[in-house]
């Protein structure tokens, strides 16, 4: 009841801790594409603020152009002096064009040839402006000067001068630049905002994984405790029940019918024994025998103590040395061999398949246990290394949990998953010495 108790108790916590970082995450992200929204408006209509800006300076430049038309004759020398008094207001280059419209007059620093402004005056309409980069041209058609005499009858109307001019919006790059620091520091602050929202949801992760591994390892400690004290008072009236009951065994003929009961006897208790040896494999903290060690070999040989030829070995991969504890990854290796052999029980003969093999991935090396049976049950996948879960007649729950600990004795973790082709895939990775 406990262990239900605390199960359920523990699932809880964990799904109120997944559902208050996805909510976070949520958050944080909506206010990302909010803000990234809005700077994308706010350019759009900073764009046009500064078409509409160019527009004005133009339209400036070619009112003075028609204030001097109105009251001089316009030829080179005169453009060439209005653009040096403007130069500092960014014009560059005026062309007035005749009826054609020809090339009339030009003065300044014109960046396109007079054959392609004259298709310009040709084809573009009153008022076009266009972006060439730093410069902007901008076309004007002049109206008819006032001063004029009237057209007489018969006569057709003389047609005004249509005016080029090419200017740098000085105005509008300013305020360019002004909105281009904006939008980076925008875009800096939304950038900041993801990471610091993947940065929290990985440290909330980290939090609640910490926070299991305390209650588990709190939990242990308090089961170690108990275990302790039950195996020191259980060990020596079981070995004396064991020893008189082999005696029992050896002295009664077989034929005699109690001598099935007096077996029985000696085999309960051979399976409590192997429960106290297990209940202090999970709770003493020895520290491990590391050496030099073959994977392949030490693979090869669990296999092997094993006895099974329904288990397929894969060592290619495999390096040749590695630290490990020899003895304590024999434990851990026959226990998942011989799960995984349990799992495909139900299976039809030809179906009962187990695949060990032994690598290299990520630095670390990979001890794989893949059976054909039924797999894990969705959302048990970390249940399954609790100590005395077990969905076993005769298991005792705690082989899973005495493997995750020697593994991570080692300073490395042991994962389950179900293969996408069918039954259980156990993973065991275990780090160089120097990165546990």
């Amino acid at each position: 009841m406990f262990s239900v108790h605390r199960a359920r108790s523990g699932d809880s916590l964990a799904l109120s801790g997944r559902r208050t970082r996805y909510a976070q995450l949520v958050v944080f992200g909506l206010i990302a594409v909010l803000l990234l929204d809005a700077l994308l408006w706010t350019r759009s209509v900073v764009v046009n603020a500064l078409h509409t800006m160019a527009i004005g300076e133009g339209e400036r430049f070619l009112h003075e152009i028609r204030t001097e038309e109105h009251d001089i004759h316009l030829d080179v020398q005169e453009l060439t002096s209005m653009i040096e008094i403007h130069r500092a207001e960014g014009l560059r280059c005026i062309v007035l064009f005749d009826p054609g419209p020809k090339v009339a007059i030009l003065a300044g620093d014109c960046s396109k040839s007079v054959p392609e402004m004259e298709t310009m005056a040709r084809t573009w309409l009153p008022g076009h402006l266009d972006d060439l980069g730093e410069r902007v041209i901008m076309i004007h058609r002049l109206p008819r000067p006032p001063s004029l005499p009237p057209v007489g009858f018969g006569q057709a109307p003389e047609r005004g001068r249509d005016t080029l001019i090419e200017f740098v919006p000085v105005e509008a790059m300013v305020v360019e630049r002004a909105a281009t620091r904006s939008l980076a520091m925008g875009l800096l602050a939304t950038a900041a905002l993801l990471v610091a929202t993947v940065v929290f949801w990985r440290l909330s992760l980290r939090s609640e994984r910490l926070q299991e591994a305390m209650e588990r390892d709190r939990l242990l400690a308090r089961l170690g405790q108990m275990s302790a004290v039950l195996v020191h008072e259980i060990r020596n009236p079981l070995a004396s029940l064991k020893g008189h009951a082999q005696l029992l065994l050896e002295r009664l003929p077989e034929s005699d019918g109690a001598h099935e009961r007096a077996a029985r006897v000696v085999r309960e208790a051979v399976r409590l024994e192997r429960l106290c040896e297990d209940l202090l494999s999970l709770f003493r903290s020895r520290k491990l025998d590391r050496s030099e060690v073959d994977p392949a070999g030490l693979l090869r040989e669990v296999v092997d103590a094993v006895g099974d030829a329904r288990i397929q070995v894969d060592a290619a991969r495999a390096p040749r040395r590695w630290s490990l504890d020899p003895a304590r990854m024999h434990e851990v290796l026959g226990n998942l061999l011989r799960n995984a052999l349990q799992a495909v029980e139900e299976r039809p003969p030809d179906g009962q398949r187990v695949e060990a093999s032994v690598g290299r991935a990520n630095g670390a090396l990979l001890f794989a246990v893949r059976d054909s049976g039924a797999g894990v049950p969705p959302g048990d996948e970390e249940r399954i290394f609790e100590p005395f879960l077990t969905t076993k007649v005769h298991g005792t729950g705690l082989g899973l949990a005495v493997a995750r600990r020697i593994v991570e004795m080692h300073g490395g973790s042991i994962t389950v998953r179900n293969h996408p082709e069918g039954g259980a895939e156990f993973r065991v990775a275990i780090p160089p010495p120097s990165e546990t």
